[in-house]
């Protein structure tokens, strides 16, 4: 039964049959109508429009599936134009707050395997069961020869991800931890994946 429809009527001094009528429908549609089903949107607009409502006031499970099917509102917090840019606490907040999975894609990555606290907060959530899947540059690979030599770096560059393997070694041990080596271009989705064991 839809008591605040049935209100509604009566509160306009409308019955049924006078609904059926100015709305083009036979008068058992309205029946069921204040019965509980729910009318098509073009009688809806019509019926709320008789009675001086909204729609939603008149069948509120309407609006309630309405907010439940829409998406959820994204808002964005901070944006940076480098990844120095990004405050260290900003870091170690995205990892502490991972549900899910940790996806780290990057050439040697120092400044996270140098910080025992993002490390730290890393390892914490593998240990929570969440998935962490860390891809390095393959130093002996040529995409990172060939980056090193675009950014004039040279052989520092290989260097820099020998170093970073070092201090990802202890990340490495825990379980739900995959640290992998690719030899690819960043901006590109050509890659080849090599497994670490630790």
């Amino acid at each position: 039964m839809n008591d605040r429809l049935r209100r509604a009527l009566a509160d306009a001094r409308l019955t049924e049959v006078g609904v059926a009528g100015r709305l083009g429908v036979d008068p058992k549609t309205v029946q069921r109508w204040v019965a509980g089903r729910v009318p098509h949107p073009r009688h809806r607009t019509g019926v709320a429009a008789l009675v001086g409502c909204e729609e939603a006031d008149l069948w509120p499970q309407l609006a309630m599936a309405r907010v439940r099917a829409e998406p959820p509102k994204v808002e964005i917090l901070a944006s940076y134009p480098h990844r120095w840019a990004v405050p260290r606490p900003v870091w170690e907040q995205l990892f502490q707050g991972a549900k899910d999975e940790i996806g780290v894609l990057v050439y040697a990555g120092v400044f996270l395997a140098e910080d025992m606290g993002i490390m730290r907060a890393i390892a914490g959530r593998a240990r929570a069961r969440v998935g962490v899947r860390i891809l390095l540059g393959d130093p002996d690979g040529a995409c990172v020869a060939e980056r090193g030599s675009d950014e004039g770096v040279g052989e520092s560059m290989a260097a820099k991800i020998r170093n970073a393997l070092v201090h990802y070694r202890a990340l490495g041990k825990v379980d739900g931890v995959e640290i992998r080596l690719h030899d690819t271009v960043l901006s590109t989705t050509r890659s080849t994946v090599r497994t670490m064991t630790y």
